[in-house]
């Protein structure tokens, strides 16, 4: 299934396109994911902080900062070690606020279970606010 929008960009406000016509073969029995996704839970303890500034390249047509971007960011602050050992096997991400240009961002880790599951919290530190959440699984290279 597929939702579309567009985006008034004088308004910044998402109208949803009514009248669209779209001719797109529906597979109703493929899915991309098998389960609804789950609330991320909250972090007990950092192990460890890094930090990062908005800048104006992570932000969509709205002024946020992108979706993508997040993920980036989060990778990103892994340390050069996990990232050269190990790859992703699974992300899972809970997008809670915004983040905008110029906010500096606190990005907290927690490892879980083992070594190859990590918990993450994306903070606008201005404020407090929490704007994700993360899981990220690794895997052995």
């Amino acid at each position: 299934i597929s939702g579309w929008m567009l985006v008034d960009i004088k308004a910044k406000r998402p109208h949803l396109v009514d009248s669209f016509e779209m001719n797109i073969e529906f597979f109703p029995n493929r899915l991309a994911i098998t389960q609804e996704p789950a609330k991320i839970q909250e972090l007990t303890r950092a192990e460890s902080e890094n930090y990062y500034k908005v800048v104006y390249s992570d932000l969509d047509i709205v002024n946020h900062v992108n979706n993508v971007q997040y993920i980036r960011i989060i990778l990103d602050s892994q340390p050069y070690e996990t990232r050269s050992k190990k790859h992703v096997k699974s992300f899972e991400i809970n997008y809670l606020a915004e983040a905008l240009i110029n906010d500096e961002l606190i990005i907290l880790t927690q490892n879980l279970e083992s070594e190859n599951l990590n918990l993450h919290e994306v903070v606008r530190a201005g404020d407090k606010k929490i704007i994700c959440r993360a899981i990220i699984g690794w895997e052995n290279d």
